[in-house]
C-alpha cells in the first residue's frame, strides 16, 4: 500500500493533479483507511494499554486507539 494517500478520497497521490496528503503522527503505522476520519488520527502515546472494551480488537490500546505494534521502537 503506499503511503502517500489522499485524505478525502484515498487515492494515491499519482491519481490526483491537487492533492493534499494523509499527516500521520510519528511512529503510527495504522494504515489510514481503518480511520474514519484521516484528519483525527491520534498520536501515539508513550504507555500502551490493553483496551479490553468490545469496540475494539484485542491488541489495541485503550488510551490512543492504535495498534500495539505502532508504540514498538
Amino acid at each position: 500500500m503506499p503511503d502517500n494517500l489522499c485524505k478525502h478520497c484515498g487515492l494515491p497521490e499519482s491519481d490526483h493533479h491537487t492533492f493534499e496528503p494523509i499527516a500521520k503522527p510519528a511512529k503510527c503505522k495504522c494504515d489510514p483507511a481503518v480511520w474514519e476520519n484521516a484528519d483525527e488520527i491520534t498520536q501515539v502515546c508513550g504507555n500502551y494499554e490493553d483496551a479490553l472494551f468490545e469496540e475494539f480488537p484485542e491488541g489495541y490500546c485503550k488510551q490512543c486507539y492504535h495498534p500495539k505494534d505502532c508504540h514498538e521502537k
